[in-house]
């Protein structure tokens, strides 16, 4: 989702898969300390924050969702 046009290796799983059952937690371990990784989930973490504070460029589109679903509930 917020894959960089400079990313390394080790998003390989992302990409590409991985057939290497064997060593998959050494690769999920290298994934997830891999500094693009961190860089993505940092981003994805203030991303959602400002969801829930209503705080987005689509501020006006978010608050029609929560009525619509409001409205069929």
């Amino acid at each position: 989702m917020f894959k960089s046009s400079t990313s390394s290796n080790l998003s390989l799983p992302a990409s590409e898969g991985l057939n290497d059952w064997k060593h998959i937690s050494q690769r999920l371990r290298q994934h997830e300390n891999d500094v693009e990784h961190m860089t993505n989930m940092n981003t994805w973490y203030e991303l959602r924050m400002r969801f829930d504070k209503t705080q987005t460029i689509y501020k006006h589109l978010q608050e029609a969702i929560v009525k619509e679903k409001e409205c069929w509930r």
